[in-house]
């Protein structure tokens, strides 16, 4: 496909998200023109989204950050602090968005923001139907049509389970000098209760990113849960914690609401437009974390788009699904799968315990599983770890969720 040509790309991404605004920037680097189309393109991410120090420098994506901590920790729910070992980053939507905008424009491309009103596969390539008419007469002819727009996608199939889903609350706030938080790292998990959690509640933990000096973030975030646990639960859990820690007082600068799928399973292979971010199942089943997930899998995908130009759209669109979800991959989630389904079964006390058995694990072991960097069989050496370092009530409600698991006779 002859970039430049009238109404005429090498690949459509549809979505302008973290997945598909890095898919876009990768494509046009690789020299393939690219229409991306996003009706919301200009819009600020409402998310903090973060990565691990590791995966900024895997990722090359150090241009792309708003702020780093040279250290993390994690926090036991018995008060003991556990360090990472690793750095942590917060990104730049802004900075990622112009990049991919170069990117795109350099190699050809362009964006549009607009909606996608239509797709249809004829044969070699796809017809995609735009609602702004000022490219190609609102049709363009594509051989390549990217699905990001989420985890319950308008132009791909998706997940096909219902997921569990993460809820998060959380505020930017200028706390008072005289109450200022004495922490310089990020606290990616604090499981310590919050003094609003009831008995019987489902069990959240404490999210905590120093900002500039006087502001931090703090969140309260329920990992995973069926059905969902309100935000204004949420908020009643952070509201405490606050005042507990004197701040009060302190002035609400920003608010983050999250709501986040978690699970759900891998997508079926496409017949026409191939899913990616949320859309094709990326969302990390044991964090809720998915740019990073996302971001590697670009460069496998951008190495079929620009090497599978010909053929009928179905073999493309299945060559494509094999590099995003090769048998590894497959093989690590259902393993992922299986660890969600046992965290559901836990009651709030439960589940901390089994927090507190996992980070007592070497750092570099439990960092590796949830940035999915162990192979299958070593994410089950790490479980069966984690199994023999729990107590005996937390290996009760494992045992069972194994049962559940695994098929009958």
């Amino acid at each position: 496909m002859q970039a430049g040509t009238r109404g005429a790309v090498d690949v459509v991404v549809i979505g302008g998200g973290p997945a598909g605004s890095y898919l876009a920037r990768v494509a046009a680097e690789r020299g393939l023109s690219v229409l991306l189309a996003d009706p919301a393109w200009e819009r600020v991410w409402p998310q903090n989204l973060c990565l691990w120090e590791q995966e900024v420098m895997a990722l090359g994506a150090a241009g792309y950050l708003a702020r780093t901590w040279s250290s993390a920790s994690v926090m036991a729910s018995t008060g003991v602090q556990v360090p990472a070992g690793e750095g942590y980053a917060l990104l730049d939507g802004g900075a990622l968005r112009a990049a991919a905008a170069a990117a795109i424009h350099g190699a050809g491309g362009r964006i549009v923001v607009g909606a996608v009103e239509g797709v249809e596969a004829r044969g070699d390539h796809v017809m995609v139907s735009l609602s702004d008419a000022s490219f190609g007469d609102g049709q363009v002819r594509a051989p390549w049509v990217i699905d990001c727009t989420g985890f319950r996608p308008r132009w791909s199939a998706g997940p096909p389970g219902e997921p569990a889903w993460q809820t998060a609350y959380g505020v930017t706030l200028r706390v008072p000098p005289s109450a200022a938080p004495r922490i310089e790292e990020a606290v990616v998990m604090d499981w310590r209760p919050s003094p609003a959690e009831r008995a019987g509640e489902p069990a959240s933990f404490l999210y905590m990113l120093p900002m500039q000096p006087g502001e931090v973030f703090v969140e309260e975030t329920v990992l995973a849960a069926r059905p969902e646990v309100p935000l204004a639960l949420l908020e009643a859990r952070l509201r405490a914690r606050c005042e507990a820690m004197g701040w009060q007082g302190a002035a609400i600068l920003d608010v983050e609401r999250c709501r986040i799928p978690m699970g759900g399973g891998i997508p079926p292979q496409p017949a026409e437009v191939v899913p990616f971010g949320g859309a094709a199942g990326f969302v990390h089943p044991a964090t809720g974390y998915q740019v990073a997930r996302a971001w590697r899998r670009a460069h496998a995908l951008v190495d079929v788009l620009a090497s599978h130009p010909e053929g009928e759209v179905r073999e493309r669109a299945e060559a494509a699904w094999r590099a995003l979800w090769p048998a590894p991959a497959q093989r690590r989630e259902a393993i992922y799968a299986w660890g969600l389904a046992s965290t559901l079964g836990f009651s709030a006390p439960e589940l901390r315990a089994f927090f507190d058995a996992f980070f007592r694990l070497p750092p570099p072991l439990w960092r590796a599983y949830l940035q999915e960097g162990l192979s299958a069989g070593e994410m089950l050496g790490l479980m069966a770890r984690t199994f023999a370092a729990a107590p005996w009530s937390t290996r009760v409600s494992l045992m069972a969720s194994m049962r559940r698991w695994l098929p009958g006779p």
